[in-house]
This record gives structure tokens, C-alpha cells and sequence, in this order.
């Protein structure tokens, strides 16, 4: 039951997360820097992380046992949100989102390797068939391969070693103060960055909206990443992140009129079958 609880909140945490870059993309595009984008989604972030805080016991459960880890997780937090955000404005979400879909290998290989976590057949079988339905998606001549892409995969780098590290801190410290350490860290760099760049000042009741929801989902989202770790194995809910594009193929097609040709829907439907694989896994532990 644990496990399938894990694999629940990872899905919560996957649409939260794409309902917060829908928000990011369209800021980009009204002109919003990167640096202001994480830093407007860290501190509104505040609000729900700091109610989770607060059914998890208040000021008490802020203390860590690891606080250099703590930092780490900040510094990985801040070069994954920053460089994806870089990367969003330069790709249509979809192909973005796609990208992401190597970070559950990343994280599974650096699980394995860093925490000695043993992965079980089907959740090996799910990342396989997963890399499957992204190659499909990702073919030859798609137009994905641009510097924009490379932002991406970087951002996918720093986010699979942030994966680990929470997997770490989940033994010691409750999910909402990770949460809260991590927002606080971000906020504090890129308020740093934007004192000395400018900020741009929303302009539009649209504007404050979308950063509300950027902020308010964002840290939504990093809270249930948190209590995923904590009551799964990374390998069990790593695959979730696949469920990501047929959400991503959604509000791309309401918002942008952007749709997946018919080799994106193949590749979805394979994608879409390595996340069952992997709920039928957690099931059976």
C-alpha cells in the first residue's frame, strides 16, 4: 500500500509540474526571464509548502539532519529549473516535456549506483519500453536537436542527481522541510541575480495569474515529489514521469493548437503502457 500511496503522489506531482511549466512557457513568452520565473514559482511556492509544513508538525520539522545536503539539493533545484526554463522558451512543450523522459533512466542508474537500490525486473522492462515510445517520438529529423533541447537535457542532468539526493533526505528529514529549504535556497539566489539584471513587473491581471500558478503548483508539486521518495523506491515511481506527455499533448493542443503527429501518438501509447507496467509492479510489492 505503500508504494501504490508513493506511485499516487509521483502522479499528482507530474501533472502539477506540467500545469506549472504551461504557466512558465506562456511568461516566457509575454517577456519574463528565466531567473524571474524561478524565482516568482519558489517564493509563492511558499504558501502550499509552508501548509504542509504546518500539518507536519511547524518550526520542529524544519530542523535537518544533513543541511549540506540540503544546500546541495537547492543548488541542484536552482540549475534544473533554471536551464529548463531557458530551454521551454525555445521548444514547443511537448518536445520539452519529451526530452524530460530520460531523466527516470538517469535516476534509476544513479539510484542503483549511489543508494544501492535494487530495481526489479518490471521496473527495468518499464524504463526500457519508456526509451522506446521516446525514441519513436524523438526520430530522426523531428526537429528536437537544438540548443534548446541541449538546455533541457542539461536541466535533466541536474534534476536526476536532485532526485537521488531527496531520495537520501527522505531517511531524515520530513518531505515538506526539504521542501521548504529548497524554495528558500532558489529564492535567495535568483532574488541575488535579479537585483543586479532588473526585474519585469507583471503587467496584466493574465500575468499575475499564471505566476500565482506557476508558484502555487510548482510548490504543490515539490512537496508530493518529496512524500513520493519517502514512501517508494526510486525505481517504482521513476516511470510515473512518463504520464507527463500525454498531459503535456493536451494542453498543447488547447492553448497552442500544436498536435503530435501519428508517430508522437505511437510513441505516447508506448510510453503510456511503461507507466501501467510500473503500477502493476508497485501492486505487487
Amino acid at each position: 500500500m505503500t508504494a501504490l500511496s508513493g506511485i499516487a503522489a509521483r502522479a499528482g506531482a507530474v501533472l502539477l509540474f506540467v500545469s506549472s511549466d504551461v504557466c512558465a512557457k506562456q511568461l516566457a513568452e509575454l517577456g519574463h526571464s528565466a531567473w524571474q520565473l524561478v524565482f516568482a514559482a519558489n517564493v509563492i511556492a511558499l504558501v502550499p509548502v509552508g501548509y504542509a509544513l504546518k500539518r507536519s508538525g511547524g518550526l520542529v520539522a524544519l530542523t535537518s539532519v544533513r543541511p549540506r545536503l540540503q544546500a546541495l539539493r537547492a543548488l541542484l533545484g536552482l540549475g534544473g529549473m533554471t536551464l529548463f526554463f531557458v530551454g521551454l522558451a525555445q521548444l514547443p512543450l511537448t518536445d520539452a516535456v519529451t526530452l524530460g523522459f530520460t531523466q527516470p533512466v538517469l535516476v534509476t542508474i544513479l539510484a542503483s549506483l549511489v543508494l544501492g537500490e535494487r530495481a526489479r525486473w518490471q521496473n527495468w522492462a518499464a524504463l526500457a519500453l519508456g526509451a522506446i515510445g521516446v525514441l519513436i517520438v524523438l526520430r530522426p529529423g523531428s526537429g528536437v536537436a537544438q540548443l534548446g533541447a541541449l538546455f533541457v537535457l542539461a536541466s535533466v542532468a541536474c534534476a536526476s542527481a536532485g532526485n537521488v539526493l531527496l531520495r537520501v533526505l527522505a531517511r531524515t528529514d520530513a518531505p515538506a522541510a526539504t521542501a521548504f529549504w529548497c524554495c528558500i535556497g532558489i529564492a535567495l539566489a535568483t532574488g541575488v541575480v535579479m537585483l543586479a539584471t532588473g526585474v519585469r513587473v507583471p503587467e496584466t491581471p493574465r500575468e499575475v495569474l499564471l505566476l500565482l500558478g506557476l508558484g502555487l503548483m510548482s510548490g504543490t508539486a515539490q512537496f508530493l515529489m518529496s512524500l513520493a521518495l519517502k514512501l517508494a523506491a526510486v525505481a517504482v515511481i521513476a516511470p510515473i514521469q512518463y504520464l507527463a506527455l500525454p498531459i503535456s499533448a493536451v494542453y498543447s493542443w488547447l492553448i497552442w493548437q500544436q498536435v503530435p503527429d501519428a508517430w508522437g501518438w505511437l510513441g505516447a501509447l508506448i510510453i503510456v503502457a511503461a507507466g501501467a507496467l510500473t503500477l502493476m509492479s508497485g501492486r505487487s510489492r
